[in-house]
């Protein structure tokens, strides 16, 4: 299940994203993009189910894509 998530996840930025996959004591699953929390599972008290997923990456690819939109500098 682990490694399904994390094709998906990186699918969602594809080459513009760097995956980094940390182990945690406790079952800890955290996504976050640009320093932001996207998902944190010690909130929702558990794995994310395939609809969390499929909506986690719905929004990484959206702020992906904001994100490149931002011209330099700014």
């Amino acid at each position: 299940m682990a490694s399904w998530m994390l094709s998906e996840l990186f699918a969602a930025g594809g080459g513009d994203v760097n995956v980094t996959i940390r182990g945690g004591g406790g079952g800890v699953f955290t996504v976050t993009l640009d320093g932001d929390m996207v998902f944190d599972k010690a909130e929702v008290g558990r794995t994310p189910d395939l609809t969390q997923v499929k909506d986690i990456k719905a929004i990484l690819k959206n702020r992906i894509q904001d994100l490149a939109a931002v011209p330099a500098g700014d």
